[in-house]
């Protein structure tokens, strides 16, 4: 549907922004660029309106502005689109089929009447979406956690990977394009600006400081982008903050900014339907600030809504009219997703639907579905094996995206000796009590005959390992060749609490650790046994600072991973500065990060953070990043 949508369906501290991104400045280069001018053309020129944009029209001029409601309408909604077929002759047919409206005017009558925040743009001949009652809805505890965060009472809620927010790309080969646009600035010459001639949009932002772009506010965005890149990454698209050169053919979504301009009530976001990569029916725009004041949840989950849109989505809604909730775990993007941990696209399974679209059939016709090549034991990948670091045991890894559903993946290892081997499926990971992963993992392992040894698919989602799997052990009966698939799994009955396997696809990392021969112990004079090796903690470091006049903060955030939690756990790392070397200990959070910070550096130096001393009863794994620098503060 070429509809406009506005939907509410989204964090910030110190910190510098990044080359060239100041917030909301110079926006000259902010409009959207057609072909060879710089200006976007028009798609045919809808007709001239005979009056003012008012949504109450007299007879004459009444096909004219955005129309939400039709009570007043003699026979509704099917009434007013009656009338405009015999008044306007092919206005409504250029309506369905720029907004590529899966149904003919008896359901697009049907749909208006039944879903509020459904209407037409006349003039621009086009559905527009304004979700407006996903925003009223929005509770208050999220604002308290966005609080939370803000007062750095959570520092380990800030993605490590927070220091790339604005070089992000999720499939950089991809020729579709869809640019998360954080930074705001000023809209000309598209179909918004026919009602609204005026339209600037502020940065994103969790303090208010519009002038740069702090570490928590940075953070944020790694967070809302890792879930959209998620939600799509079963599309070859490539969800990216990194500014095109050009919008022809990109898809822009604008994050910012309470909509002030779009309507006095609070609305969570507003899209055109259908009009992905349309110049002109471009941006979509999510209104941050309405959205539990920039909670990253609430905000991705906007995202990916108001992108469904333009994709051609309508919303997941129930007998009654309201945006579907949910069960459960699990919520429908096109619905009300914010309150549930688990949210995938869908297909109107659950009790009460009364939107039957299939979301994968209809993105997949403007973005391609990728295909699953390794569908069968037959045409398996073999694991990537490293050297031994334990003895008797070897790891293999693989990675991969889960885009069809009850498609499997499949891979192959090979095992020289029989005994215990242990399964590891790392999906992405959860974020404030949310899983961002898509994928509800299930693992199945055969022997080279085809015959099952055995299938894991854990309930629930975890506050560590999300929707993945960690640390199954299943004994091998023998040395030889052995086969690891793995699906997308549903949860419960999906007329009740649960979810079918239909939009359980995303992204993973399989870990396989194999059974290798034990070496003969050499001859030794003492029979005193030798100590057993630690089990390996892996850490990785991400780095970022603040400044503010001459001077600056670097922050480590160290992220650990092991076989076991390791909350609750110390560990030791040093700073190296021009003012000296300082040892700190910092306590592992829930999400398995801990937070060192060197206050008090001048600009124009560096600082380097070395790890020291691992989790107790841990032994660093050698394939840890232990340092980390950064360079000219």
């Amino acid at each position: 549907m070429l509809a406009s949508s506005a939907c509410a369906r989204c964090l910030h501290g110190a910190g510098g922004r990044p080359a060239g991104q100041d917030k909301g400045a110079g926006n000259d280069d902010r409009e959207f660029p057609g072909k060879g001018n710089g200006v976007v053309n028009k798609p045919e020129t809808p007709e001239t309106p005979e009056e003012s944009n008012s949504d109450e029209k007299t007879n004459s001029g009444r096909h004219v502005g955005h129309k939400f409601k039709f009570d007043k309408e003699p026979r509704g909604a099917a009434g007013f689109l009656d009338d405009m077929d015999a008044q306007s002759p092919g206005k409504l047919q250029r309506i369905i089929a720029k907004s590529k409206w899966q149904g003919g005017k008896d359901e697009l009558a049907k749909e208006l009447e039944h879903d509020t925040d459904l209407g037409i743009d006349l003039d621009n001949e086009a559905l527009l979406y304004q979700c407006e009652s996903l925003a009223s809805a929005a509770p208050t505890t999220a604002e308290a956690a966005g609080l939370e965060i803000l007062s750095g009472v959570l520092p380990g809620d800030i993605d490590p990977a927070s220091v790339q927010a604005f070089a992000l790309s999720s499939r950089p080969s991809a020729t579709r394009k869809v640019y998360l646009d954080f930074i705001g600035g000023s809209v000309t010459n598209t179909a918004w600006n026919v009602k609204y001639p005026n339209i600037n949009i502020p940065a994103f932002s969790v303090d208010g400081d519009l002038s740069t772009f702090s570490t928590v506010d940075n953070g944020a965005i790694y967070a809302i982008w890792r879930a959209v890149s998620e939600d799509y990454a079963a599309f070859d698209v490539d969800i990216t903050t990194i500014r095109p050169a050009s919008f022809e053919g990109v898809h822009r979504i604008m994050i910012g900014g309470a909509g002030e301009w779009y309507s006095a009530n609070p609305v969570g976001g507003v899209s055109y339907t259908g009009g992905f990569g349309n110049s002109y029916y471009n941006p979509g725009f999510v209104f941050a600030v309405n959205l539990g004041r920039n909670y990253p949840k609430y905000v991705w989950e906007a995202v990916s809504h108001e992108l469904g849109h333009g994709l051609g989505l309508a919303h997941d809604t129930t007998n009654a009219g309201a945006y579907f909730e949910g069960q459960g775990d699990w919520a429908p993007i096109m619905g009300y997703s914010y309150l549930k941990a688990v949210t995938t696209f869908d297909k109107g399974e659950y009790t009460g639907a009364t939107n039957m679209q299939d979301d994968f059939a209809v993105i997949s016709n403007t973005l391609p579905l990728l295909p699953q090549d390794n569908n069968n034991m037959a045409a398996a990948t073999p694991l990537t094996v490293a050297a031994a670091t334990v003895p008797g045991s070897v790891t293999g890894t693989a990675y991969g995206i889960i885009s069809q559903p009850d498609v499997p993946e499949f891979f192959s290892f090979t095992a020289t000796a029989a005994g215990p081997a242990t399964f590891s499926v790392a999906v992405v990971s959860p974020y404030d009590g949310s899983a961002r992963s898509n994928l509800d993992v299930q693992l199945a392992v055969f022997d080279a005959t085809g015959a099952s040894l055995g299938a894991l698919n854990p309930a629930g989602v975890d506050a560590i390992d999300g929707l993945g799997i960690a640390n199954a052990r299943l004994t091998l009966p023998a040395a030889g060749t052995y086969y690891v698939a793995l699906t997308g799994a549903g949860a419960g009955d999906v007329k009740a609490t649960g979810y079918s396997s239909y939009g359980s696809r995303g992204q993973f990392g399989l870990t396989v650790t194999i059974p290798t021969p034990m070496p003969s112990p050499s001859p030794s004079p003492s029979p005193s046994p030798a100590p057993a090796a630690l089990p390996l903690a892996r850490a990785s470091i991400a780095m970022s600072k603040s400044c503010k006049s001459g001077q600056c903060t670097c922050s480590a955030t160290v992220t650990v991973t092991a076989s076991r939690s390791v909350s609750n756990l110390a560990i030791g790392g040093s700073w190296t500065t021009p003012s000296g070397t300082q040892i700190q200990t910092a306590t592992i959070s829930s999400r398995g990060q801990a937070l060192f910070t060197a206050s008090r550096q001048s600009t124009r130096t560096s600082c380097t953070f070395t790890l020291t001393t691992p989790p107790a009863g841990y032994a660093w794994d050698p394939a840890s990043m232990m340092t980390g620098t950064l360079t000219n503060l």
